[in-house]
């Protein structure tokens, strides 16, 4: 017969013929360091049959009781006939992050629980995004786009354990998207069993409206959720508005007249008279118009994108209703005084 089905086969006629049987086993925990946690082992013994309880961590028996491991004791003091050996575990150290077992050693062949592990748990160091493969950016700034492009962002955590589970939402206004992401890629964290978890999503045309969208780098940890927020800078060259055909401006009086684009970042304006350089105010203003502002114009808007230019813009100084009021007040009289030397 096989060796190894021997082997079974005893351990399972011991269990049997000494009736001990797991009620309660180690299970697979996470704890802070410094903290509390217990390790639970309990059994039935119907028959009362001698026996001794052991744990072991990594394979090596640990004797509970000795002064060799202050941090480690039992819970319950009459274990010996309630028969739950379960063990606390006080002020968690990384010697403690490893796999844990009871066995019960009988005069036949012992019987050893499941295996559990102990993992000492790290909090999230610190989170960032990363745009296209290439540059990070810090939770709570701006991250850049470009309009009607395709735009990659990651997220990662930082030297946790265990690794976590993420998700990148793009919220606005009028939109809540949860972004289909790759799979999750996991390095070794910078300290001992820590680790660094990086998902990336593609948003596969980026819109003028995205602009002050917020991107959430939503983290579940041990339980426990964190979001770590950025916002959409989306960034497109000057669409510049046309400028009216022609304009009067009243001789001797205030003129305005506004260049606007929609651009971003924030163009910078130049206006042209007759295509030479005029003015690098956004507005084009002339505190008393006069006959040599008359001719044509136009203005232009530009970003670190592009630039937009305007139509052009005729502009004429005329007399306002005032002065040709004045003007013809002025004939008439001169009419009436020589009518007046004639008679």
């Amino acid at each position: 017969m096989n060796n190894l089905l021997v082997v079974g086969f005893l351990a399972i006629l011991s269990s049997t013929v000494s009736g001990f049987e797991f009620i309660t086993e180690p299970e697979d925990v996470y704890v802070y360091a410094g903290e509390t946690t217990t390790l639970e082992c309990s059994f039935s013994n119907p028959e009362g049959a001698a026996y001794i309880l052991n744990w072991y961590r990594g394979g090596a028996s640990k004797d509970i009781e000795s002064p060799l491991y202050p941090r480690y004791s039992y819970v319950d003091p009459d274990r010996e006939t309630s028969y739950i050996y379960d063990i606390k575990i006080i002020d968690a150290q990384l010697e403690d992050d490893d796999d844990w077992f009871c066995e019960i050693d009988t005069a036949s062949p012992p019987i050893r629980s499941g295996e559990a592990t102990l993992s000492l748990a790290m909090p999230i160091q610190s989170a960032f995004f990363t745009k296209d493969n290439e540059t990070d950016y810090q939770p709570g700034e701006d991250i850049d786009f470009l309009y009607n492009e395709e735009g990659i962002i990651s997220c990662t955590t930082t030297n946790s354990n265990p690794p976590t589970d993420i998700k990148i939402l793009k919220v606005g206004d009028d939109e809540y998207v949860v972004l289909p992401l790759e799979e999750a890629y996991i390095t070794d964290g910078s300290t001992e069993k820590s680790y660094n978890t990086m998902v990336t999503a593609t948003i596969e045309k980026v819109w003028k409206k995205d602009n002050g969208y917020s991107l959430i780098c939503q983290v579940e940890h041990l339980g426990e959720t964190y979001e770590y927020n950025a916002t959409m800078n989306v960034m497109y060259d000057p669409v510049i508005n046309d400028l009216p055909m022609k304009i009067d401006a009243i001789r001797g009086t205030l003129f305005k007249q506004s260049c606007d684009a929609d651009g971003n970042p924030t163009p910078s304006y130049v206006w042209y008279k007759d295509n030479a350089s005029y003015s690098e105010q956004q507005q084009l203003t002339f505190d008393s118009a006069k006959d040599a502002d008359t001719g044509e114009y136009h203005c232009t808007a530009e970003n670190s994108l592009g630039m937009g230019t305007s139509s052009v813009m005729e502009l004429t100084v005329v007399d306002g209703a005032s002065t040709i009021a004045a003007s013809i007040t002025t004939v008439l009289f001169t009419l009436i005084l020589a009518r007046m030397v004639s008679s």
